[in-house]
């Protein structure tokens, strides 16, 4: 009856490999989302910092 079945403990392990490599998968993307946003964010906080040095030395200069 029973022909060609893979016992159960290869068969989880398999399953646990497909579910780890799906975790590790999602864990990179994890990564690489937020270090998108890092850069993103840092982009964003010299700009304003730019702005606002170019502001105070027209500001310096104004005066």
């Amino acid at each position: 009856a029973q022909r060609h079945h893979f016992p159960p403990a290869v068969q989880a392990r398999h399953h646990d490999h497909g579910r780890l490599m799906r975790i590790e998968f999602v864990a990179r993307s994890e990564q690489f989302f937020l270090l998108c946003w890092y850069f993103l964010f840092k982009t964003v906080l010299s700009g304003s910092c730019y702005v606002q040095g170019m502001e105070q030395k027209e500001r310096m200069t104004s005066r």
